[in-house]
């Protein structure tokens, strides 16, 4: 289950363009193989897709934990990731900060006994034993960032871990006084809310007006996007366990205390520089009109555009929009919404971001790889030109693709057993071989029918995760018998869908 949290803050460059920005360092701890890599994006409307999205990667050798980086030609604010290179792992230890024209900045991680678990968008889950301090010119707007992570994420992660297992326990029982508990935790973020906006005027001076305002955006954005991402888990948790009962509670809470917040009026121009908005503004739309109209069948692009007027807006809007519908698996017929809009843009820029999910649509050709089964032998796409593939992303602990395989799947597997027209797939994003192993041996994820493959050990990394630009799982993929796709996403989410899907694709001829 994914947590949605937060992002970056994002300042208006004073200085001019082209100037040189340096990101300079030490970090404890490194061993001598380590290296460590700054991820640099010049614009950025859609934070869980960033990698996929143009930008900059450098990475330099730090045996003694020393680097520095520099760049240059950003004409607005732009954002960047920090990561630690380790021959077994990758830990990030700012994701998504803002780095403006003219910034040096100089940042010391020292070893800290108290780790904490950041809570960003997206969401990983790993403590981090640093404290840091940071000097020079654009350190202001990093500080304030870590800040905040360091407080909310700790505050949020004690509340959930306690939750999240118990719900397992058939013993567990659901009672409005937990929904009460659960309404004190938005009352806190709303109080941290508060207090955060009160330190943040008290170190005004250190920033810009457009950065301080800017700032100010984010740090609303951030809890109120935090209410609306424990609302969603928690409407989630109640739909697992059947307690659909106590669901028009939660949503009066909801009506009560997350449709009620809004954004100062006087922010409205940075709305397009801030894509922590513009994510929490698609799902809080699409949450508003469930909530109120109780409906899954919600045009939510066409009511934000409603919302918000204004041309330049609406395409980073319609852009965040139609990236998260694709990252996680989206509607039938996304790909004809998708090019209608996508024709009508006129940001180059935005137009060249949202360009390689446009040409994922039917008939474009498949990425050609080539896996290793349980027992390391490779299989290509190309050995299986001719028959219509059908793959199953999926990881361990993925509670959305046990239920995937055993009400969809399966059966539909079963159904086309004895066809040799078709094969189906799966391929897991684990990163641990046994884990992998042990998993497949569950009859949870995959059966007998299925050739089952795993991205070696690369998890989302590997390039065929990227090149279908998958965030949510599971994610059915459908390969026709020349090597193009022939559908994908929700319209193969149901066993009539997916079966359907399959004879269409048996039966058609280019």
């Amino acid at each position: 289950m994914k947590f949605v949290l937060f992002s970056c803050m994002l300042l208006m460059a004073a200085t001019g363009f082209g100037q040189i920005v340096t990101i300079s360092g030490r970090i404890d701890g490194l061993e001598p193989a380590d290296s460590v890599e700054l991820l640099l994006w010049k614009n950025l409307p859609e934070i869980s897709q960033a990698s996929n999205m143009p930008h900059v990667r450098q990475a330099v050798a730090a045996p003694k934990g020393n680097f520095r980086f520099t760049s240059a030609g950003l004409s607005k604010p732009g954002y960047f990731t920090l990561n630690i290179l380790k021959p077994e792992k990758k830990t990030i230890l700012l994701n998504y900060y803002l780095i403006e024209t003219g910034d040096a900045i100089d940042l010391r991680f020292t070893s800290s006994a108290h780790a904490f678990t950041p809570q960003q968008y997206p969401t990983y889950m790993q403590q981090l034993p640093y404290d840091l301090i940071a000097k020079g010119n654009g350190t202001a707007k990093i500080m304030t960032q870590w800040k905040l992570e360091k407080a909310t994420g700790s505050m949020l992660l004690s509340n959930n871990a306690a939750e999240v297992p118990s719900i397992f326990n058939p013993a567990y029982s659901a009672t409005l006084s937990e929904l009460g508990n659960f309404e004190k935790k938005l009352h806190l973020l709303d109080s941290m809310k508060h207090h955060s906006l009160a330190e943040l005027q008290r170190t005004a001076g250190s920033f810009t007006p457009d950065a301080l305002n800017l700032t100010t955006l984010n740090i609303i954005t951030h809890f109120n996007y935090s209410k609306l991402r424990e609302y969603v888990t928690k409407a989630w948790l109640l739909g697992l366990q059947k307690r659909d009962t106590l669901l028009p509670a939660l949503q009066a809470i909801y009506t009560r205390m997350i449709r009620t917040d809004t954004t100062p009026g006087n922010l409205t121009r940075y709305y397009p520089l801030a894509p922590l908005w513009l994510s929490y503004t698609v799902e809080r739309t699409y949450q508003d009109e469930k909530v109120q109209h109780s409906t899954l069948k919600i045009d939510s692009l066409a009511i934000l555009l409603q919302r918000y007027p204004g041309k330049d807006l609406q395409e980073y809007l319609t852009t965040n929009h139609l990236i998260t519908m694709y990252g996680t698996g989206g509607f039938k017929g996304l790909d004809s919404v998708a090019r209608s809009y996508f024709d009508g843009m006129q940001d180059p820029t935005l137009k060249e971001i949202l360009f390689p999910y446009v040409q994922l649509s039917k008939g474009a050709s498949a990425f050609p790889f080539s896996l290793p089964d349980s027992a390391n032998a490779y299989h290509a796409l190309a050995d299986y030109r001719g028959k219509v593939v059908f793959i199953d992303f999926w990881y361990t602990g993925c509670g959305a693709c046990i239920s995937y395989y055993k009400h969809t799947l399966k059966d539909v597997e079963a159904q086309y057993a004895g066809n040799d027209s078709t094969a189906f797939f799966t391929i897991s994003i684990d990163r641990q071989l046994p884990l992998w192993k042990k998993s497949l041996q569950t009859g949870n994820f995959t059966g007998e029918h299925a050739i089952n493959l795993i991205t070696e050990q690369r998890g989302t990394e590997h390039p065929i995760i990227k090149y279908y630009k998958i965030q949510g799982y599971p994610a059915p993929l459908l390969i026709d018998k020349n090597g193009k796709i022939f559908a994908k996403g929700q319209e193969l989410r149901t066993k009539e869908g997916l079966s359907a899907s399959i004879t269409a694709a048996l039966q058609y001829h280019e």
